[in-house]
């Protein structure tokens, strides 16, 4: 079982902390678990790094996914621990080199189409990597003028998760990359040894607007807030039946309506991101509905 390491920053109050991720890919329940987050909040994390990773043509595998943040006892808060998690699951999938992952602190919020978006705190964060020995550093690139000022620290902007895994294999990352915007189901190339595409001088089409009622129109990529209530409760349940996982899903938001979840659940059925996994039919104890 191989164990990839790398890197992030957590703000307590002023003061910045370097915290140790690590992922291992191993045989188990499929899913992604996060392990050292004190915050509840951060198991939003979960749902943003599946999502922004699938847009970015890098689909979790279908394995036990466990990742950890140490130490355990420090609070953790805010979304800039997204790109080190996807990082280095990238790396325990072999996707990404281990070791250029290893040399460097990751900070970011990842969006679900796997844009980079700026984070609070990164001035002191990143100075406190570099006082703790950690001198490069990937941040947002709207993060990258500010953290500029820290004496000693070689900063990499990027705007991309796909900029990421073409800068961690070496390559030279241009100056702006729009975000994937491949439509769902479409074949996902592979992004090992390549470099991020070029960017077109044509104007980029405008973004589909997502549905009424929780739903969302074909093309879109990114998943709508029920869609992840729909894929959170799975992954939290083992729910045999579609009234199951609706109730679950209501219980955990009581502000989400049971219509609006039942259509969330049908469109990722059809989407074949929801499977009957197991013998018998659903409905029965021979199985469970699991999320892909």
């Amino acid at each position: 079982m191989a164990i990839a390491r790398t890197h992030t920053l957590a703000l307590v109050g002023t003061e910045g902390f370097v915290l140790d991720v690590e992922s291992a890919i191993t045989n188990g329940t499929p899913g992604l678990y996060l392990v050292g987050l004190a915050d509840r909040r951060t198991r939003e994390i979960r749902d943003r790094v599946r999502a922004g990773m699938y847009n970015s043509g890098l689909p979790l595998p279908n394995r036990h996914i466990t990742v950890t943040l140490a130490p355990g006892s420090l609070p953790k808060q805010g979304t800039s621990l997204d790109l080190a998690i996807a990082v280095s699951v990238l790396a325990a999938m072999e996707v990404v080199p281990p070791d250029a992952c290893a040399g460097r602190v990751f900070v970011g919020e990842l969006g679900l189409d796997g844009a980079l978006h700026a984070v609070r705190g990164a001035l002191p964060a990143v100075r406190a990597a570099v006082a703790a020995g950690h001198r490069t550093v990937v941040v947002p690139r709207a993060n990258s003028a500010e953290v500029q000022l820290v004496p000693g620290a070689t900063i990499q902007p990027a705007d991309t998760l796909r900029e990421v895994v073409a800068m961690l294999h070496g390559h030279s990352v241009p100056d702006a990359v729009a975000p994937s915007t491949a439509p769902a189901g479409a074949p996902h190339r592979d992004l090992r040894n390549s470099c991020p595409p070029e960017r077109s001088s044509q104007p980029e089409p405008p973004t589909e607007a997502a549905a009424p009622s929780g739903r969302r129109e074909p093309g879109m990529s990114a998943f709508t807030p029920v869609e992840l209530l729909v894929l959170r409760t799975l992954q939290d349940h083992h729910c045999r039946s579609r009234a199951q996982v609706i109730n679950e899903a209501t219980r955990a938001d009581p502000t989400a309506n049971k219509r609006t979840v039942a259509a969330a659940f049908d469109q990722l059925h059809t989407r074949c991101l929801i499977r009957w996994e197991g013998r018998g039919r659903p409905g029965q104890d021979t199985g469970y509905y699991r999320a892909l």
